[in-house]
């Protein structure tokens, strides 16, 4: 009986395992297309234009997304009436299944492509691989120097740009619990976010303690 469980379940396992050596890249662009579907549609219902859309990737945290929201749209002055903030925290890259990673990377993929992504973090690990395709922009661009050493650890490239933040010392970021264990967190502006401005205000909000 236990060896026919086993059968059926390795059975299971070899069927998803052809499946996504074989219909990955399709099921991707699915992905990718429900995903800008229910973004245009909740953009239209809502017609409020967004300043700032940011993913936190693998951060485990107790606060809501809706709180965080609520909270950098005072903290930012941004009239929640006439406009709207988008914080996603529950995509994961490294952790959960196979399946929940491929989503997630999915819609990174897709809100990127789309240029609607203005700030994203994610493990060190996980940054890097993205530095050399011109993902993220150069801090330098928007901050003073003055303003970048209020940040204190920064991640440059080999050329010297400054292309995200260490989010270990990001006061706002501790507090919220992200990246508190393991594999510390770099957050950065995506090369072409259309809300240059707030996502600068808003890494600036996760670097101030309440």
């Amino acid at each position: 009986m236990a060896a026919a469980e086993d059968q059926k379940k390795k059975t299971r396992k070899d069927r998803l395992e052809y499946f996504w050596m074989f219909y990955k890249i399709p099921a991707i662009l699915v992905v990718i297309s429900i995903i800008a579907a229910v973004s245009f549609i909740h953009a239209w219902i809502t017609n409020k234009p967004s300043v700032l859309d940011a993913m936190l990737l693998d951060i485990h945290s107790d606060v809501t997304e809706e709180n965080m929201e609520q909270d950098f749209v005072e903290a930012a002055g941004i009239n929640p009436d006439r406009n709207c903030v988008t914080i996603s925290t529950s995509q994961l890259l490294g952790d959960g299944s196979r399946d929940y990673q491929m989503a997630s990377l999915a819609k990174l993929y897709s809100q990127i492509g789309t240029g609607t992504l203005d700030v994203v973090s994610m493990r060190e690990s996980d940054f890097v691989k993205y530095v050399d395709a011109g993902t993220f922009l150069d801090l330098r661009d928007l901050f003073t120097d003055k303003e970048l050493s209020a940040f204190g650890h920064v991640y440059r490239d080999e050329d010297g740009k400054i292309l995200g933040i260490y989010c270990e010392g990001m006061a706002k970021m501790k507090e919220i619990g992200g990246y508190s264990s393991g594999e510390n967190g770099i957050i950065g502006i995506l090369y072409n976010s259309e809300h240059v401005e707030m996502a600068g205000k808003f890494l600036q909000y996760l670097n101030e303690s309440e």
